[in-house]
């Protein structure tokens, strides 16, 4: 599968060393960009005070806006704002956009939480389309994030009985189904094809 970013401590359990499995990625895919972290000041990768040639290190203890920042910056999603200082004043909650995540898969859920997070929107996630419909009688969100294929209904039902009741509501259709949701003609929405990138992710949902 394709492979934006590699994020690897330095210091790994087993007889492969890190810097070995990098070595070994970029050989099978050039373009994957690496981001270390480390709480030892010397290590495999820094030497003589330097960082070798191609390498970003993010150094433990880091804060989520640290971690943000730098995957940025790597990545080139937008451009990047320095680290927030956590003693300043929090973002105004009103920031970004409300995304409603409906995946029943629990890791990726969070995955795409966290991701949503760093990009600076409001994610809610829930793992039933009936939790969904519920939850969006109680609170408003912009955006409608859903697997196609859900536990007790379709994604495709969902967002239509969604888009009924919130007609201002966007949606957005992930999912690793090669063909995309012909029936779903009777409300507009967009798809992104897991697995997806961090960039293709953020296209999405500002378009």
């Amino acid at each position: 599968m394709h492979v934006d970013l590699l994020f690897t401590d330095v210091v790994m359990p087993g007889s492969l060393k890190s810097t070995e499995m990098v070595r070994r990625a970029l050989e099978i895919q050039p373009q994957l960009r690496v981001l270390y972290t480390s709480g030892y000041t010397q290590n495999a990768i820094v030497h003589g005070g330097r960082l070798d040639p191609g390498v970003e290190l993010l150094s433990k203890p880091y804060s989520r806006e640290d971690l943000a920042f730098k995957v940025r910056q790597i990545l080139g999603v937008s451009q990047p704002e320095p680290p927030i200082d956590e003693s300043a004043q929090c973002p105004s909650p009103s920031s970004g956009k409300r995304i409603l995540v409906v995946e029943d898969d629990g890791p990726a859920r969070a995955a795409v939480s966290e991701l949503l997070t760093m990009l600076g929107h409001q994610p809610t996630g829930l793992e039933t389309a009936s939790a969904a419909i519920k939850t969006m009688t109680a609170s408003q969100f912009d955006i409608l994030l859903t697997d196609i294929r859900l536990p007790d209904m379709s994604g495709i039902e969902l967002a239509r009985r969604a888009s009924t009741l919130f007609p201002n509501l966007r949606v957005v259709f992930a999912s690793g189904d090669a063909m995309l949701p012909e029936d779903a003609n009777d409300f507009s929405w967009k798809s992104l094809r897991k697995p997806y990138t961090l960039l293709e992710l953020a296209r999405a949902i500002d378009s």
